[in-house]
């Protein structure tokens, strides 16, 4: 039942998570180019307000995609505990069901039970992802900038 309600959840979201990744991106690179061509060059005010909204608002949604992703790995294993205690609560101490309790823990503990939250199948959701993602920004960014002056 848990294995399907995250399939279902995993379905809808996954999707949306790839496009806010891209999107976050797209929106670092942006700010490379605001920086860099001088955007609302008479108004360093704006451009500095712009800039920083933008800047913020973006590290702030990649920081809650990642934390939201990260969440799932508790999930599992609150899931997995579940599961053994619902096994244990219901075998009795019948040494006839006991052998039966025994193969239901092992099956349990070695199940390829796995949530994991993708960016529509391609990235998994994760704290590796924000690592991975921040330094291919930083990256991009020099060598962008680097292009443009």
């Amino acid at each position: 039942m848990a294995k399907k309600t995250h399939n279902s959840i995993e379905t809808t979201v996954s999707f949306f998570a790839f496009l806010a990744y891209v999107l976050t991106f797209a929106n670092i690179l942006q700010l490379v180019c605001l920086f860099i061509s001088n955007f609302l060059n008479e108004d360093k005010s704006t451009q500095s307000g712009y800039s920083l909204i933008v800047f913020v608002w973006t590290v702030i949604w990649f920081i809650w995609l990642t934390t939201c992703g990260s969440q799932v790995t508790a999930l599992e294993l609150f899931i997995k505990n579940m599961n053994q205690e619902v096994i244990s609560e219901n075998f009795d101490k019948d040494p006839e069901r006991l052998k039966e309790f025994e193969y239901m823990s092992l099956f349990n503990s070695c199940s390829n039970f796995e949530m994991r939250f993708t960016g529509y199948g391609m990235f998994t959701v994760d704290k590796k992802l924000f690592l991975t993602v921040t330094s291919i920004i930083i990256s991009y960014g020099v060598l962008f900038a680097s292009k443009l002056v």
